[in-house]
C-alpha cells in the first residue's frame, strides 16, 4: 500500500495509540536484546572456548539464557498488543465500509457483482491487517535492530562497520524494485479473489438455474480456471 493509504489508516489507528506506543516500546526492547546477543558472541567464544575461563563458563551462558528469556517475553507482549490493535482497526474499517455501502445507490449494486463487494469487506479489509501489524512491527523492529547491530559492529571493529555501511545502500535499489512488483501482484491477487468470490456467490445462489441447464461441468471448469490463476498469483506474493 502507498503512503496515502497509510495516512488514511492513521485515523483508525489513533484511538489505539497508547497500545501502539506500548507495543513499540516492547519492539525496541526486543531489538536491543538482539544487539546484546550479538555482543555476547565474542566473549562467549573467546573466554569460554579459547581461553578456557571456567568462571565465565557459569556467567555468560546464564546471561545468554536471561537475554533470550526477556526477549521472548517482550516479543510475546508486542505481538499480543499489535494483534489487538490490528484487529480493532480492521473491525472499525469493516463497520465504516459497510455503513458507507448501505448509503450507496441501487445503481452502484447493479454495476458491481455481489461477490466482488463481499470480497472487499472480507478479504481486502483482512489483508490490511498485515499492513497494520506485520508491516509496522517488522519495520520498527528491523530499523532498531539494525541500529543496535551497527553499534555493536562499530564497537568491535569500526573499519568493518564503515565497509558495511558503504555496501548497504547498493542493496536498496533491487529491494525497492522487488517491492513495486510485489505490490502490483498483490493488487492483482485481490482482484482475482474478488472474481472467485463473485463466481461462488452466483453459482451457489443460482444453483437451481445451473442444474436446470445441466451446466455443472461448465461452472466447475470456470471455477478451476479462476482458482488456478489465483494459485499462480499467490505463489508470486
Amino acid at each position: 500500500m502507498g503512503v496515502t493509504v497509510y495516512r488514511r489508516m492513521l485515523a483508525y489507528v489513533r484511538p489505539y495509540r497508547l497500545r501502539l506506543l506500548l507495543a513499540m516500546l516492547f519492539m525496541i526492547v526486543v531489538s536491543s536484546f538482539r544487539g546484546a546477543i550479538a555482543f555476547l558472541v565474542k566473549p562467549a567464544l573467546d573466554d569460554i572456548f579459547i581461553n578456557k575461563d571456567t568462571t565465565r563458563l557459569a556467567i555468560i551462558p546464564a546471561l545468554v539464557l536471561g537475554v533470550y528469556l526477556i526477549k521472548g517475553v517482550c516479543e510475546f507482549a508486542q505481538s499480543y498488543l499489535m494483534k489487538g490493535v490490528g484487529q480493532r482497526v480492521i473491525r472499525d474499517i469493516r463497520d465504516h465500509l459497510y455503513r458507507h455501502m448501505q448509503s450507496l445507490s441501487l445503481s452502484f449494486y447493479m454495476r458491481h457483482p455481489t461477490g466482488v463487494l463481499m470480497s472487499r469487506v472480507t478479504n481486502d479489509v483482512g489483508l490490511m491487517q498485515g499492513a497494520v501489524t506485520e508491516a509496522v512491527t517488522g519495520l520498527i523492529k528491523d530499523v532498531f535492530t539494525a541500529l543496535f547491530l551497527v553499534g555493536v559492529i562499530f564497537y568491535r571493529d569500526w573499519r568493518l562497520a564503515l565497509i558495511a555501511l558503504v555496501a548497504f545502500p547498493l542493496a536498496i535499489w533491487p529491494i525497492a524494485r522487488f517491492g513495486q512488483k510485489l505490490r502490483r501482484t498483490s493488487i492483482r491477487t485481490q482482484e482475482v479473489t474478488g472474481g472467485l468470490t463473485s463466481h461462488l456467490q452466483e453459482t451457489i445462489s443460482g444453483a437451481k438455474l445451473v442444474k436446470s441447464f445441466g451446466a455443472e461441468e461448465y461452472e466447475v471448469d470456470r471455477f478451476a480456471t479462476r482458482n488456478a490463476k489465483l494459485f499462480r498469483l499467490s505463489m508470486k506474493v
